[in-house]
C-alpha cells in the first residue's frame, strides 16, 4: 500500500492506524516514500554495538512485516531511488575502532548484498537511479555508477571542516553536498562549484537549510544559485529537508529544539515562504521521523504515526 493511500487523499480523511513495532526495536532511518520502511536494529536502545542485530520493517496498512537481510549490525542509512531501495548496514570493525559498511539493494521485492563501501565515516546516502549513487561522511565522498559493485572516491568535492555532511541528488549527474559550505556538481563529480560559502545543515538536492539555530534559512537552488525563500523560528536546528512528495509548493523540514528533545516538522505550502510547525509526539530521536510523500514517525512506545 502506498504512503498516499495510508495518509488518505483528502485533508479531512482521518489518519490511518499504523502498526506498532517490537519494543526491542530501535529505528535509525524511516523511509516515508511510496512504501514506508523503518530501518534500525534489534536488541534494545542501550545494547552494545557488537550485540546489535539488523532489523527492518515494511508497513502494510495496519500491519508490519520484517524485511531485508539478517545478522549482526545496524542500518546506518537508507534512501529510495526511482526503482530501487538502497540501505547501508554497519558492523563494528574487528579492531573495535570504527565501522564497516555494506550496501544492500531491494528491487522488485528481492534483496541483494552489493558488497562493501570503502568509507570510514558515513553520514548520508543518495540514489540517482540507474545504478548511480553516492555516500558521504566526514571529509569523504564516494560515488558508484554500477549499483555499488565498485566505489570511487571523489577528491576535492568537500569543503573543509568537521560539520557532518548532507547530500541530495539534483538531477542526472548532479549532487549537492552540504557541510561547512554548499558544493555542487552537474557532471558526476568531475567538476565542482560552491553556490554558497556558508554552512549547510540539510539538502535534498533542490532545497537547502543554512545557518545556525539563531537564524535557520531555507532556500532553493535555481540555475546554480541559492534563492532564499523563508526562515524557520529561532532556536530550532534542522537536519533534513525535502520537497513534499511531488506536491507543488510543499517543503518539509525536520528540526530539533535546541537544548531539548523536542522534535518538529515545519511544513510550507507556499514554496518555502512560510512554515507551520507540526509537533512530533513521543519521538526522542530525529532518526525516528521520516520525511517523503508524507511524514511518518515512531514514538518511544514503538507506535508508528502518520502526520
Amino acid at each position: 500500500m502506498s504512503l498516499l493511500a495510508l495518509l488518505g487523499c483528502a485533508p479531512a480523511t482521518p489518519r490511518p492506524r499504523l502498526p506498532s513495532l517490537p519494543p526491542s526495536f530501535t529505528a535509525t532511518e524511516v523511509v516515508a516514500e511510496s512504501v514506508v520502511t523503518v530501518f534500525g536494529f534489534d536488541g534494545g536502545p542501550f545494547v552494545l554495538l557488537p550485540e546489535r542485530r539488523l532489523a527492518a520493517w515494511r508497513v502494510e496498512g495496519a500491519e508490519a512485516r520484517a524485511v531485508g537481510p539478517s545478522g549482526a549490525g545496524w542500518y546506518r542509512a537508507a534512501a529510495q531511488g526511482p526503482d530501487e531501495l538502497w540501505a547501508v548496514t554497519a558492523t563494528l570493525a574487528p579492531e573495535g575502532q570504527g565501522s564497516l559498511y555494506r550496501l544492500h539493494v531491494e528491487r522488485a521485492g528481492a534483496w541483494e548484498d552489493r558488497g562493501p563501501i570503502p568509507a570510514t565515516s558515513l553520514t548520508g546516502l543518495a540514489v540517482e537511479g540507474g545504478g548511480v549513487g553516492w555516500v558521504v561522511g566526514v571529509r569523504q565522498l564516494f560515488h558508484t555508477v554500477d549499483g555499488g559493485a565498485s566505489w570511487q572516491a571523489v577528491p576535492d568535492a568537500l569543503a573543509p571542516g568537521d560539520v557532518p555532511e548532507t547530500i541530495g541528488v539534483s538531477g542526472p549527474g548532479g549532487l549537492l553536498v552540504g557541510g561547512s559550505a554548499l558544493r555542487a556538481t552537474t557532471d558526476g563529480g568531475a567538476t565542482w562549484a560552491t553556490p554558497l560559502p556558508a554552512p549547510v545543515v540539510a539538502t535534498d538536492g533542490r532545497w537547502i537549510v543554512s545557518g545556525t539555530s539563531d537564524r535557520p534559512r531555507v532556500g532553493e537552488l535555481v540555475d546554480g544559485a541559492v534563492r532564499w525563500t523563508g526562515e524557520l523560528p529561532a532556536g530550532w536546528l534542522a537536519d533534513r529537508v525535502c520537497a513534499g512528495g511531488g506536491a507543488e509548493g510543499v517543503v518539509r523540514v525536520r528540526a530539533n529544539k535546541v537544548g531539548t528533545s523536542q522534535l518538529a516538522v515545519f511544513e510550507s505550502r507556499d514554496g518555502g515562504r512560510t512554515f507551520a510547525r507540526q509537533r512530533i509526539s513521543g519521538a526522542s530521536d530525529p532518526a525516528w521521523v521520516g520525511l517523503g510523500e508524507g511524514v511518518v514517525a515512531m514514538d518511544v512506545e514503538r507506535r508508528l504515526r502518520a502526520y
